[in-house]
């Protein structure tokens, strides 16, 4: 009897045992897996601060130095950057030179001489009665009145002629037409075309010896002078 009543109050005890050694398992676990835990923080906080301050070190090495040290074979973070700009610069230069160019020209190398704008004045007053961008006095001359043939469609031109009338001339073939183009201050007959002024022609034409390429050579021009001459010199 005394067996049969003690077996329940050993079970009760091993139950208790049992119960309490786990328990003791548990917080060991829990308090080995904190510890572990804080470590692992504690090593992340460390590398995080080793990190941090190599970078900072590394940052003032590059400013005042612009070199970091780096192994063997292994191109430096400076090095890296250095190139980069220089391959922006490189290519802002080259944009820039394809942008913008400047050329320099000189009287001794220039060609625009080639196609610079002539002016003739009225051989009679001195007028100034035509621009144009080619010699006047080298163009073909008709063999009727050796006129200077200007060809109205490459040449560039710009006449100070006014109106001088329409007239007809006989020729060996038929009748001609006339319209004249006469200087704006004298009146004088410069040239003449085929047809009338807001009508388009092949030439525009222009008598010899009624144009001068340089104002003092007109006979106006050089009455006044003569006139001046001689009032200097005190002859009337």
């Amino acid at each position: 009897l005394k067996l049969f009543l003690s077996f329940p109050a050993v079970m009760a005890m091993q139950m208790l045992g049992n119960s309490l050694q786990n328990d003791h398992v548990e917080a060991l676990q829990q308090h080995e897996q904190e510890s572990w835990d804080k470590k692992l923080a504690e090593k992340a906080k460390l590398d995080r601060l080793k990190d941090a301050g190599a970078a900072g070190r590394g940052d003032l090495a590059m400013h005042e130095t612009w070199e970091v040290k780096k192994k063997d074979g292994e191109a430096s973070l400076a090095e890296i950057k250095r190139k980069a700009k220089e391959e922006v610069d490189a290519a802002l230069d080259g944009e820039h030179k394809k942008r913008y160019r400047t050329l320099v020209y000189t009287s001794e190398d220039t060609h625009l001489n080639e196609n610079t704008l002539r002016n003739y004045y009225c051989s009679i007053c001195g007028s100034h009665s035509l621009v144009c961008d080619t010699d006047l006095f080298k163009l073909q001359q008709r063999n009727t009145d050796k006129s200077y043939a200007m060809p109205e469609a490459t040449v560039m031109t710009k006449s100070y002629c006014v109106a001088g009338g329409k007239i007809c001339l006989k020729r060996p073939k038929g009748v001609e037409v006339q319209y004249r183009m006469n200087c704006k201050d004298c009146s004088a007959i410069i040239g003449y075309r085929p047809v009338a002024k807001d009508r388009t022609s092949p030439y525009t034409y222009y008598f010899p010896e009624s144009l001068v390429a340089e104002q003092s050579e007109a006979v106006g021009m050089q009455k006044t002078v003569e006139a001046h001459a001689g009032q200097d010199l005190g002859v009337e």
